[in-house]
């Protein structure tokens, strides 16, 4: 556990973990608004999320020797005892904190992973479609099938509409909310990239919100301060379901972040290049790595290989 998140910041982040389960559109700017306070609530938040989802399958068959509320645990229905211990230790300590928090330690989230260079499809609730892309992670709720958190990689989202309750990603502190909405959010480094194919995207909802139109799109900086928002073809978003890339001005990181999750080998780029702007349109066969040597050249890079993926170079950088 990071040791720079205190106490104060995981009791706080356990009740917005309850809390938005039933959250209404205020409680959601707070939320927002409490993310934004300090980047240490919001690794707290994804800390407590995801002993949320390690932990729960194993609740029913843990004893907590010698807790405080021991008879009431003993007593709790569903609750039973089992082999299991849990004596001293940050976990043990972590789960009697949630418990001492709330009524039950509520496990419903779950997290859905894409191996590399490969896609999963999820169908949520209500006729929402999830697509990702490979190498990424996405977490779900099962009590709120109109919340979903894109921890890292890159997904498709085609929502159903309900303006009575929104869809809203979160991604990293920051929220992304459907208007009847087809789009594709890719999380790479802090950096996050948004692009919408059908209706309305709202970025940050709340005052000084963007909203987003059909064939808009906009891309952030690490910490979120930097938004740069542009025209993107409505037609390519998502295209790297068919192995499609298209860019208009993207940076090469972005490239080959691409590259890397629909590939499933790593690709990096040299720090000299990696904000040269890339455009054009890629098509590519999808877990082929062979294809690289011959897109270097259309990149107007090198690539090295060093056992564990390729790094884009350019050209004459000490290469033979």
């Amino acid at each position: 556990m990071d040791s720079d998140i205190d106490l104060a910041m995981r009791r706080e982040a356990i009740g917005w973990l309850v809390r938005l389960r039933d959250a209404e559109d205020a409680d959601w700017l707070h939320f927002e608004q409490w993310l934004a306070q300090n980047s240490g609530q919001a690794a707290a938040y994804r800390e407590i999320e995801d002993l949320d989802i390690v932990i729960g399958p194993l609740l029913d068959r843990v004893d907590f020797q010698g807790a405080a509320n021991d008879d009431a645990l003993a007593g709790r229905p569903g609750r039973t005892r089992g082999r299991w211990l849990v004596g001293g230790g940050a976990l043990a300590a972590m789960v009697l904190a949630a418990l001492a928090i709330v009524p039950q330690f509520l496990h419903d989230r779950y997290e859905v992973r894409s191996g590399k260079g490969e896609t999963r499809i999820v169908l949520l609730e209500g006729g929402t479609r999830v697509t990702l892309n490979g190498n990424s992670r996405i977490i779900l709720d099962r009590k709120d099938p109109r919340f979903a958190e894109l921890t890292s990689g890159e997904a498709l989202f085609e929502v159903r509409h309900d303006a009575r309750r929104p869809f809203r990603v979160l991604v990293g502190s920051r929220i992304v909310e459907d208007a009847g909405t087809v789009f594709n959010l890719a999380y790479e480094g802090s950096s996050l990239r948004l692009a919408v194919a059908e209706g309305k995207v709202i970025y940050a909802p709340g005052a000084g919100q963007t909203e987003l139109e059909a064939g808009e799109g906009l891309e952030t900086s690490a910490d979120g301060t930097n938004v740069v928002i542009g025209a993107v073809r409505k037609e390519s978003v998502g295209g790297w379901r068919q192995g499609e890339l298209t860019y208009q001005g993207e940076p090469l990181s972005a490239v080959a972040a691409d590259l890397s999750r629909l590939l499933g080998v790593a690709v990096r780029v040299d720090p000299a290049i990696a904000a040269r702007p890339y455009f054009g349109t890629i098509l590519l066969r999808r877990g082929d790595a062979t294809q690289l040597q011959a897109l270097m050249a259309a990149l107007d890079v090198e690539a090295v290989s060093d056992g564990n993926g390729i790094t884009m170079k350019p050209h004459g950088d000490g290469i033979p």
